[in-house]
């Protein structure tokens, strides 16, 4: 393999190196001991992404999908590393420990389905790839700007990398009825992998391939691939429903964390963990239900056929139904005691608020009490300087009265001194 550089951001730094593998626990090591991050639980606490054509960040998490990104992008990958909060790590170690223990019961049962449910969402995923890359392309070759056809040409060649493994994937899903009742027919046949054979069948077909005649060990296998198929169903549909109550609760936190008395904060690169992880949750429901129906579809023509499947089937699926009603009874339990007690915190909420209303309405009560004493204090002010100004008013004018009596009496006085001036001036 050629030298792959790659340009790795992390921690506001930025480094360039270059592998020639496609290791990925070997790369993650590297990029460990560059910027210092923890390598124990390393996938629950940073996870690797790369940027496509459309600067898009690609999460990262298995060899094949560095290996697909490295023919995509070319010689220079550019890489970023996403560190989660522990909010985020705690859920994605949890859905991790989930697939852990699914895999080792899939392993311990000696099925294939885990390659079987990787191939489908891979190849999902592919043709979506192959949609977009098409209208692009007629979109570019629509113009003569020779940027443009620099660009569609870019396209193609990533068209035919992806085509080829479309292919390749196909080929190695598409199994004929013949070769089907040939590996049930055979002595030396592993039972567990005729079942296998039986089942499979090419993305986009309407109905799944009924084989040869077959026997009651056949049908037993197929109908208990379909029991298992819908148990596995189930599980992928409860792990989507954890990852969106994990996702709204990130988002509450994170739109609570604008304020400052919030101890929790949540940036945007732990929300779009959460949101990519709930997407491939969700594209892997899908492929589920695909799966699912196609096997349904065999037990349904199995059905017409009359091959029924027999008592051992029937107590498997009795006992599925008992387990899948005790899951849906717990759920209705856990819900509504989640219920229960939001009502309760709900109230404590309300009456807490009543009792902050009450107390503030006492406050404005003792303040308007305050406020009149202090009017009347006002009003009794004013009124005794009204009082003190009548007392003036008063004063004064008793005071213009004695000056005017005394004014009289000097008028007086000076007539009676004039006639007795007079009285004298004529006796003498």
């Amino acid at each position: 393999m050629q030298s792959v550089h790659i340009k790795i951001t992390a921690r506001n730094s930025i480094r360039r190196f270059a592998i020639t593998h496609t290791n990925l626990s070997a790369l993650r090591q590297t990029v460990a001991n560059l910027f210092g991050l923890a390598l124990e639980n390393s996938e629950s606490l940073w996870t690797i992404k790369y940027k496509d054509e459309e600067n898009e960040l690609i999460t990262v998490t298995r060899d094949d999908e560095l290996e697909f990104a490295i023919k995509l992008m070319g010689n220079l990958l550019h890489l970023v590393v996403v560190e989660h909060g522990p909010a985020v790590a705690a859920a994605l170690c949890h859905a991790r420990e989930w697939q852990k223990r699914r895999h080792q019961r899939d392993e311990r049962d000696g099925t294939e389905l885990k390659g079987d449910h990787v191939c489908r969402n891979r190849l999902v995923c592919l043709q979506r790839k192959q949609r977009k890359f098409t209208e692009r392309l007629a979109f570019l070759q629509q113009n003569d700007n020779p940027r443009a056809q620099a660009q569609a040409l870019k396209i193609k060649q990533k068209l035919a990398v992806i085509t080829s493994e479309i292919e390749s994937i196909n080929s190695a899903e598409s199994v004929t009825p013949a070769e089907n009742a040939e590996a049930l027919k055979s002595p030396d046949a592993d039972p567990v992998a005729a079942n296998q054979l039986t089942v499979v069948t090419p993305l986009g077909s309407n109905a799944a391939p009924v084989p040869a005649p077959l026997d009651a060990k056949a049908v037993k296998l197929v109908y208990d691939k379909f029991f298992a198929m819908r148990r596995d169903f189930v599980s992928e549909k409860k792990k989507v429903t954890s990852l969106v109550e994990v996702l709204r609760a990130l988002r509450a936190l994170s739109k609570h964390g604008e304020k400052a008395s919030c101890p929790v904060k949540v940036d945007n690169e732990q929300l779009a963990v959460a949101q990519s992880s709930l997407t491939v949750a969700r594209e892997n429901l899908v492929a589920k239900k695909l799966e699912v129906k196609q096997q349904g579809d065999l037990v349904r023509t199995l059905k017409k056929q009359g091959l029924k499947p027999p008592k051992e089937g029937n107590r498997e699926k009795k006992a599925w139904q008992e387990e899948k009603w005790k899951a849906k009874l717990e759920e209705k339990e856990s819900k509504q005691e989640a219920k229960k007690k939001w009502q309760e915190e709900k109230a404590k909420l309300r009456e807490e608020k009543i009792k902050r209303q009450e107390e503030k309405a006492k406050e404005r009560e003792e303040k308007l009490k305050k406020q009149a004493e202090k009017a009347k204090e006002r009003e009794e002010k004013l009124k005794r300087q009204a009082e003190k100004a009548k007392e003036r008013e008063e004063k004064l004018k008793h005071q213009a009265e004695k000056a005017r009596l005394r004014e009289e009496i000097a008028a007086k006085q000076e007539q009676v001194d004039l006639q007795h001036a007079v009285v004298d001036s004529q006796a003498n």
